[in-house]
């Protein structure tokens, strides 16, 4: 008789192949010493290179679902969700080691009304998740701290745990957002809404090795393309009326002055691609094809 998970690990990966092998199996070593029954899922989301493969032999028992094609990070989320046998979700990146120990605090300190964050730091100690809302109804800022915090605006994706009834509550993760940036924050923002406490568990600590836009200063062109147009894709499907109106009317010459200071016209661009998407956007989300929890 199959016994049913208490709680599923998901874990969305893409051109990982370079990497897999150094985090799947601690997770699984990790998983396999846990008090609580586990079942780990992984989203292989359009990888070009030999992550699937690796993934399937390092994790033999792991539930295993291929996207085909690039999906983006949001939807890779979501099909994890739905996938999910557990009532409890705990989303993990596919860059960083959980311990037991920290597993097992953020179990027992679980509640169906709070999403509920472990201590993220780098492997020199730097603290990654501790931050305060400045500003909310206009374009969001936040100030990072190097000591933890009680509460976050949003959880970051390198790891959370939430019950799958809060998740789909708040809509999910907008697959709006491609391929990641700002989705984790507007996710953040619809838990917000819904009276969702985004909670630091002091007990709990996982260790982040970034990769990608955040591996060195050099950011890659292709996450300066999202990251120009998604800050816009957030104003637009987080705003609302004159709030969104005014944000967006003064985001024009705030792109051009940027796009002049950067000698790029990466900035404009963004906004002008997020602008095109206006119907689109201001649409509420889910849009059709987003099934919550059945």
């Amino acid at each position: 008789m199959t016994i049913r998970p208490d709680l599923s690990i998901c874990v969305c990966t893409r051109n990982a192949a370079m990497r897999i092998d150094q985090f799947l199996p601690p997770l699984v070593e990790c998983l396999a010493s846990s008090e609580v029954a586990t079942e780990l899922i992984i989203v292989e989301d359009g990888s070009t290179d030999a992550t699937l493969q690796k993934a399937r032999s390092l994790a033999p028992d792991a539930l295993i679902i291929p996207h085909g094609r690039n999906r983006g990070l949001p939807a890779a989320r979501n099909t994890a969700a739905r996938t999910a046998d557990a009532d409890w979700l705990l989303f993990i990146d596919d860059d960083a080691t959980i311990s037991t120990s920290a597993l097992m605090a953020l179990w027992f300190g679980r509640q169906q009304d709070t999403c509920l964050v472990p201590l993220v730091r780098g492997p020199d100690g730097e603290l990654q998740n501790s931050m305060t809302l400045m500003q909310r109804f206009l374009e969001p800022r936040f100030r990072f701290s190097d000591e933890p915090v009680p509460t976050v605006p949003f959880p970051t994706g390198t790891c959370f745990l939430i019950h799958k009834h809060t998740y789909w509550n708040a809509g999910g993760f907008d697959e709006r957002f491609f391929p990641t940036y700002f989705d984790d924050t507007a996710f953040g923002f619809q838990l917000y809404r819904r009276g969702i406490s985004i909670r630091m568990h002091l007990a709990a600590e996982v260790i982040h090795y970034k990769h990608g836009a955040h591996s060195s200063d050099a950011v890659p062109d292709r996450v300066l393309h999202a990251l120009f147009e998604n800050r816009w894709v957030f104003c637009m499907t987080q705003l609302s009326g004159w709030r969104r109106t005014a944000v967006m009317t003064l985001g024009l010459p705030r792109t051009a002055m940027e796009s002049v200071r950067r000698r790029s016209f990466g900035p404009i661009e963004g906004y002008l691609r997020a602008c095109r998407r206006l119907v689109e956007l201001t649409r509420p989300w889910p849009i059709q094809g987003l099934k919550g929890d059945e």
